[in-house]
């Protein structure tokens, strides 16, 4: 059932969902251990969203379960929990991802909710409820070092969907995504459904804003190019960065879930835009790859995975991160097609390497 994100965490490639623990595997084999808790640092499960520490490589991530958020940081030496700390945002939020910045983590409370109680009912179990909060959308944030908990009133019912990062800057907490202006069925209408292109409308770029000394929280569009999946250079994670990349869905088609991929300049304040050659559409996820010896942000490859209209195929098509062009540096055809999925994350052949050779002992 794991299918919402992958990535490498010390020995153990791990692969993520938000109904359970992540389960281990083999690196190169893919061969299934079964679940695994960071040697019974967790409990129930925990988010598909984590982030790394750019300086210590921990591991950074969270569990909601209900109205409870538990923040966890794991060790990258030992694979072992060594920090966590748990919240009441008082409604059973759909929290799926979250930011960091130096010294916070962030969970945005929104009118989108997961009730379990719901999904035995045999009804939808993402429901849209703006009576839950009737002041609007709040940025929670958690202070890392001390866990000291703010709230910071955004107001408006609307919805985050994913982050591209945070930082912090001039007595500020800036948080980088993308907002859409509903998320699951309304609560008035559990007993007849919506589509889910009613209840996941597309979503756009927003930049997010906390003044520390005043509490103070705002909000402004930055592109109003439409689109999802935000990256990053992950290796500038709770820094200032300037360049973000997601997919576009502009002009959807019912056999496909993107049409495009951008680049966003927060600096210039300025969207670069592309389309897949020839008969490539629907890419994925985009995955920053840094150059070796890299010397700027931007320096290095984005990766993702297309479908060709025409074959019926897929294919990883590579990108120059620095100067985006229809034309890619490299297309690799696939012999099937990749069905679209969620995200992905990028393992050079020295950490895949110490992974495949780390004895196999305990896995979870």
């Amino acid at each position: 059932m794991a299918n919402t994100n992958v990535g490498v965490f010390g020995d153990h490639l791990l692969v993520y969902y938000e109904g359970g623990l992540p389960y281990a595997m083999h690196p190169e084999t893919l061969e299934t251990y079964g679940t695994h808790d960071f040697h019974g640092g967790i409990d129930v499960l925990c988010t598909a969203h984590y982030k790394i520490d750019p300086d210590s490589g921990d591991m950074l991530f969270f569990a909601a379960t209900g109205p409870v958020v538990t923040w966890y940081r794991a060790d990258v030496k030992t694979g072992h929990v060594v920090e966590s700390h748990s919240l009441d945002i008082k409604v059973p939020v759909l929290m799926h991802d979250f930011a960091v910045s130096d010294h916070y983590a962030i969970f945005f409370v929104t009118p989108a909710q997961f009730r379990l109680d719901h999904i035995v009912q045999g009804k939808p179990g993402v429901v849209w409820d703006e009576a839950s909060l009737p002041h609007g959308v709040q940025i929670v944030l958690m202070d890392r070092r001390t866990h000291t908990v703010t709230w910071h009133e955004v107001g408006g019912h609307w919805a985050n969907t994913h982050f591209y990062n945070a930082y912090e800057c001039n007595g500020q907490v800036i948080v980088d995504g993308h907002r859409i202006t509903r998320l699951g069925t309304p609560a008035d209408r559990v007993d007849t459904p919506v589509t889910s292109h009613s209840w996941f409308p597309p979503s756009l770029p927003h930049r997010w804003r906390v003044d520390l000394a005043t509490g103070s929280a705002t909000e402004e569009m930055t592109s109003g190019v439409a689109g999802e999946f935000p990256r990053i250079n992950d290796a500038y994670t709770g820094r200032e960065h300037r360049y973000g990349y997601f997919v576009t869905t502009r002009a959807l088609a019912e056999d496909t879930m993107s049409d495009g991929l951008a680049k966003h300049d927060f600096l210039s304040d300025a969207t670069t835009v592309i389309e897949g050659p020839e008969a490539l559409t629907s890419p994925g996820e985009p995955v920053f790859v840094a150059r070796e010896n890299a010397v700027a942000e931007d320096d290095g490859y984005l990766l993702t995975l297309w479908w060709n209209r025409l074959t019926g195929l897929s294919e990883l098509l590579v990108h120059d991160a620095a100067d985006l062009r229809r034309a890619p540096l490299a297309r690799v055809k696939l012999p099937s097609r990749v069905p679209f999925g969620f995200h992905g994350n990028w393992a050079d052949h020295a950490t895949l390497d110490r992974a495949v050779s780390a004895p196999r002992g305990d896995v979870g």
